[in-house]
């Protein structure tokens, strides 16, 4: 990386995380405690970072033009930040849900995450914050298995395998 696109992204980071961080919900909060417009509150940061300029793209001997933080790299950020509240997504999964790049697209996508997240822990009969350590995964976030489940399924294309699939495979493990 040229020098100078790490200058520029630490400034800017460093520029919104002045402006914002304090407006972040606070380090252990998750999604599902969340009302909307808590949520909508936090998704101005959001949006602030996804324009912020990260880096410069050289174009030809003397032009460049700003490259942002966009839609993905602003998402992940605060998922590194609040893991508990903001689920990563990239332009696959953003696009398969029809979900705008801006904060109305984020917190749409915010709030079926939510949704999906009651409906897990209701038919699994643990609370969300739970969720991890049930499948094996007590280091993950809530909302960082959703990403999981649609990077596989949505960017991967692999869809999960069927009830008769699973039942098959079950058969065939019993008689190993």
């Amino acid at each position: 990386m040229p020098p100078h696109d790490a200058t520029t992204a630490s400034d800017s980071l460093v520029r919104w995380a002045d402006a914002w961080l304090d407006k972040l919900p606070a380090p252990g909060t998750h999604l599902t405690d969340l009302s909307v417009p808590e949520l909508e509150r936090a998704l101005r940061a959001y949006d602030a970072l996804r324009v912020s300029v990260a880096s410069q793209r050289h174009l030809g001997t003397d032009s460049s033009a700003d490259v942002t933080y966009g839609p993905t790299g602003a998402a992940k950020t605060l998922f590194a930040l609040r893991p508990n509240v903001f689920p990563p997504w990239d332009d696959p999964i953003r696009v398969h849900g029809a979900y705008a790049a801006d904060a109305s697209g984020l917190l749409a996508y915010m709030l079926d995450v939510a949704r999906s997240l009651h409906e897990l822990s209701a038919e699994a009969g643990v609370s969300v914050p739970d969720l991890p350590a049930l499948v094996g995964r007590p280091s993950s976030s809530p909302p960082k298995l959703i990403d999981e489940y649609n990077w596989v399924v949505v960017t991967r294309g692999c869809p999960p395998p069927t009830s008769d699939e699973i039942a098959q495979w079950a058969r065939w493990a019993s008689t190993v």
